[in-house]
């Protein structure tokens, strides 16, 4: 900076400038939607589906922190996620299916239930 008064003379000081990232740019996913399918046999603890988002903010305001604010969802303080979900698995042919012994099953369907409608659960 070189300030110039009235008198003429002349003063020169360095000045440092720092510039600040601001927090200006929301994190985004890399996929619009994720979706998967788990087999039955697959390992407990192993990673099923990773998410990954791109913030072109920089320093702390690029850091991404997940979070889940459903009701079907939970996280506790060591970062394990939880989910009350409908699962729908895949066979792997490996063991023939074993029925309970009963006498019977039974089950109404209404006249208008649409295709998909779950209609008994055996077990």
């Amino acid at each position: 900076m070189s300030p110039s008064p009235e008198d003429g003379k002349e003063s020169s000081v360095p000045v440092d400038v720092q510039i600040t990232d601001v927090n200006d740019n929301a994190p985004v996913f890399s996929r619009p939607l994720y979706t998967t399918q788990v087999r039955e046999d697959f390992p407990v603890g192993e990673t099923i589906l990773q998410v990954r988002t791109e913030d072109k903010d920089s320093g702390d305001n690029a850091r991404v922190h997940y979070s889940v604010d459903n009701d079907n969802f939970t996280i506790n303080d060591r970062g394990e996620l939880s989910a009350k979900v409908h699962i729908r698995t895949e066979n792997t042919n490996d063991e023939a299916p074993v029925f309970f012994p009963t006498r019977h099953y039974t089950a109404y369907i209404a006249e208008d239930a649409q295709g998909g409608t779950p209609v008994v659960q055996i077990q």
